[in-house]
């Protein structure tokens, strides 16, 4: 393991969960009264981990958890808390890494063959997809659930 800055954990812990759970907190009465419904955003890595990432995979395993905490806090009260566990996902957060000097083609297509389905990464437009219909009333007996968007790499 490598070294883990306290005000590094302490950044990522705080925008991951503790602002997660601080507004959640301010918005029960609200979800209540509409009887609303949250959709968190996690990551398989908190399921698999991630080299090096270990604030990151340990601040999305306490976002399943206070997933799951909050829709028994909340159900009685008619609040669905549920969350988007996306995978791999062609999005900004590997610009960073392909401008560093990673080979955008070689993880791409490492990526492609480790995946199940159709051999592609996922999309925004798959994890809006799944936080739309978590957010919809054809979700409506799903809560505390965590759907993982990653074209089954962690089945």
């Amino acid at each position: 393991m490598g070294e883990v800055r306290a005000e590094l954990l302490d950044y990522i812990m705080d925008i991951n969960v503790r602002n997660l759970i601080l507004l959640t907190s301010e918005l029960t009465p609200a979800l209540k009264a509409s009887r609303g419904n949250v959709v968190n955003i996690s990551s398989i890595s908190a399921y698999t981990g991630a080299l090096g990432q270990i604030p990151y995979s340990t601040s999305k395993g306490a976002v399943n958890s206070f997933t799951r905490n909050a829709s028994l806090d909340l159900g009685r009260s008619g609040v669905r808390i549920n969350a988007v566990a996306p995978g791999v996902i062609d999005d900004g957060m590997w610009k960073t890494a392909f401008e560093m000097g990673v080979d955008r083609e070689k993880t791409m297509e490492a990526m492609r063959a480790s995946l199940p389905l159709e051999g592609r990464w996922g999309s925004a437009q798959d994890v809006a997809n799944a936080v739309a219909w978590l957010a919809s009333e054809k979700a409506g007996y799903v809560t505390g659930q965590v759907i993982r968007v990653d074209g089954g790499i962690t089945m």
